[in-house]
């Protein structure tokens, strides 16, 4: 059985103390080799205990967990943030291939998330990465870039190459302008809500596109024509708001 070690950083002892009770209760090769209510405090742990997965806690006093990852030289370790607070930070954390629990935790999730790292750690290298790009995605309310893990990996990808996603039931296709493609392990509803509403279009069920990467719009045919040459379908429904969108989107450019 591969043991897991994890340090709990939260400012509340309840918060910690829950976390605790049900990797006890349900997590038998986790072992808490670690617990700390302040960011200076988690540091320490941190590196006495080089753990295996991290609980951080986004708002503490002093120090938030975002800035004390920052000051973390060596990040060799997955980390599962808790926070009360839905709000734009966890698009970025979605964004960037980092997952979270809100709080009140529910012990599920909390499985479920322990369970996710398990399947990663092996393949997973260069974790300081999703980390750098989650502080890149933190500056702004809208994502920059986006961290998947693949079969090999953890793969990078900026969100203006995009040219278009093309949904595969529970997996994504995404199109570069670079041609290159990828498949995601996530469905298209997903990665569209971490993209800009403001410059993407779903088209149709299926698609959704970057509208500065449209060549030609055929209303009467029903497609969009994509910088790569490709036809995307544009259901009878859309057409007229893809018009619109697109008037609105090259007035403001």
């Amino acid at each position: 059985m591969l043991m897991l070690k994890a340090v709990i950083i939260d400012d509340e002892i309840d918060a910690i103390e829950y976390i605790e009770l049900i990797i006890k209760q349900n997590c038998p090769d986790v072992v808490i080799a670690g617990k700390a209510n302040s960011g200076l405090d988690g540091m320490k742990a941190i590196n006495e205990n080089k753990p295996d997965i991290v609980f951080l806690d986004i708002r503490m006093p002093l120090m938030s967990g975002f800035e004390m990852l920052k000051k973390i030289p060596d990040r060799d370790f997955e980390v599962i943030f808790t926070t009360a607070f839905d709000e734009y930070a966890i698009n970025a954390i979605r964004a960037s291939a980092v997952d979270y629990l809100l709080k009140p935790i529910k012990t599920q999730e909390l499985i479920q998330a322990i369970n996710k790292v398990k399947e990663t750690k092996e393949k997973t290298t260069k974790k300081d990465e999703k980390y750098d790009v989650l502080f890149e995605n933190l500056k702004s309310s809208i994502p920059k870039k986006l961290v998947f893990h693949t079969l090999s990996g953890l793969e990078l990808i900026n969100i203006t190459d995009i040219i278009y996603l093309q949904a595969e039931g529970c997996y994504t296709k995404i199109y570069l302008n670079n041609g290159e493609k990828t498949v995601i392990s996530k469905n298209i509803l997903e990665i569209e809500k971490l993209l800009d509403s403001k410059h993407f279009f779903r088209t149709h069920k299926s698609y959704v596109v970057n509208l500065q990467f449209i060549k030609k719009f055929s209303r009467q045919k029903g497609y969009v024509e994509m910088l790569n040459n490709s036809k995307i379908e544009v259901s009878h429904r859309k057409k007229a708001e893809l018009m619109d969108f697109i008037d609105k989107y090259f007035t403001i450019h």
